[in-house]
This record gives C-alpha cells, structure tokens and sequence, in this order.
C-alpha cells in the first residue's frame, strides 16, 4: 500500500512539474516575444533597409529565437531540476 501512494505522489509530483515548467515557459516566451516586436517596432526606418533587418528575417529570428528559449526552460530546465533534487 505504501508503495502505490509512494507511485501516485510520484506521478502527482511530475505532473505539477512539468505543467508548471510547461505554463512559465509559454508565460516567458509570450514575454520575450512581445519585448522583442516592440523594440523592433522603434528601430528607426533605415534600420529595416540592412539586409539582416529584412521583415522576413525579423520574423523568423522573432519565431525561432523564442521557441529556442522555451524548449530551453521548458522540459529541459524540469529535468535539470529534478536531477539535481535526485543528487541531494
């Protein structure tokens, strides 16, 4: 009996981590994305006349660069945290 509530702490336990893990990285990179736009969105107009400040290449980097960073603090940073509690 112990050991099934063991297991099903266990299993309450990653769920909880890994929804919070999941919603704080959707809430940064919602962040980051917002951040990103509005600080392109003051660049001065010759600004986007550099070929590497392209509106393609802008909206690419600002699609990837945030979805590099939540697949970064997302379930990566879970298991980097569950591991260490492991270690202690």
């Amino acid at each position: 009996g112990m050991f099934l509530l063991l297991g099903g702490g266990a299993m309450l336990g990653h769920f909880a981590q890994h929804t919070a893990f999941a919603w704080a990285g959707e809430k940064l990179t919602r962040r980051i994305r917002v951040m990103v736009y509005g600080s392109v969105m003051r660049q001065e107009v010759g600004w986007f006349d550099q070929p590497s400040n392209s509106p393609g290449r802008l909206a690419t980097r600002l699609a990837t660069d945030a979805a590099l960073l939540k697949a970064t603090t997302g379930d990566q940073l879970g298991v980097t945290v569950q591991a260490m509690f492991a270690l202690v």
